[in-house]
């Protein structure tokens, strides 16, 4: 629902700014086929997850890690397609998800209610375009929502 109050991005108290934002604005896509062929014939051959995000050849030195898509998430996410019992019918939390490429994997891999989380405010703006951009076409995948969460 795009009309959701609860998914503005007003949840930093007033000139609070838990990372500074890299220069460049997050318009770098990222593709991603998880699992599957590419040949389109099967639609549960494969899903392609679409991403905004800054790419960077040196992701680690960015102010906000959250901007850029990590190896690892990529590898999660063949793993969870591998294995769609361990988040299908359940539900998921993700912390730091960043960009929100294992989550929207989740969720479009049959998850039942998903909430991605991150404490960098421009992280969760993108994230929350990622998802919009990316929610489950048969309309019958379950919640996907972003949440800002500051630790400690």
């Amino acid at each position: 629902d795009d009309d959701d109050d609860d998914d503005d991005d007003d949840e930093r108290p007033p000139g609070f700014d838990l990372f500074s934002a890299d220069e460049r604005d997050p318009n770098d896509e990222f593709c991603l086929r998880l699992g599957g062929d590419g040949d389109g014939d099967d639609d549960t051959a494969g899903t392609t997850i679409t991403l905004r995000g800054v790419r960077a050849r040196n992701p680690h030195l960015l102010r906000s890690t959250g901007l850029t898509l990590w190896k690892g998430s990529e590898g999660l996410c063949e793993y969870l397609r591998a294995n769609p019992r361990l988040v299908n019918g359940k539900d998921v939390v993700e912390l730091g998800a960043g960009l929100g490429l294992c989550g929207i994997a989740a969720h479009r891999l049959g998850a039942r209610n998903v909430v991605l989380t991150d404490g960098d405010t421009d992280a969760l703006a993108t994230m929350r375009r990622n998802i919009d951009a990316n929610r489950d076409p048969s309309g019958g995948g379950g919640e996907i929502c972003a949440r800002q969460l500051l630790w400690g």
